[in-house]
């Protein structure tokens, strides 16, 4: 089985936890991203007609295309880019990112509309 769907939006890599005094915290942005790539992919599940569980057990392998626009001056490293997507997607596709078994992504630069172009294919056990 395969879920494929695209996040439109400048993609966003994971961020180290902020801390002040003893609390740590999240970036709002990181936050931010994590919930749409969450949204994204629960709304993919609904349109393929499968129940909000999803498999969620099992093992997976993700596929990412990082679209990202030509303007932006820094480019985030790919492991911190798929990093959030794993961690966005726990609870939604797969119970925990090290459900994954398997990675191919790419990171590439775009005139045109940046976005994350994710497709999973599932293995059931």
């Amino acid at each position: 089985m395969s879920l494929r769907f695209t996040v439109p939006g400048e993609p966003h890599a994971w961020e180290r936890a902020q801390q002040q005094g003893r609390r740590k915290f999240n970036s709002s942005e990181m936050t931010a991203a994590k919930k749409t790539i969450a949204q994204y992919g629960d709304l993919a599940i609904r349109e393929l007609g499968e129940s909000p569980s999803y498999p969620k057990n099992g093992k997976f392998r993700l596929e990412c295309w990082f679209r990202i626009g030509v303007l932006k001056r820094s480019e985030p490293d790919l492991d911190n880019l798929l990093k959030l997507v794993g961690d966005a997607l726990n609870g939604v596709v797969w119970r925990d990112d090290r459900q994954v078994v398997a990675v191919l992504a790419y990171k590439v630069r775009t005139l045109g509309h940046p976005r994350t172009e994710i497709e999973i294919f599932s293995e059931r056990e």
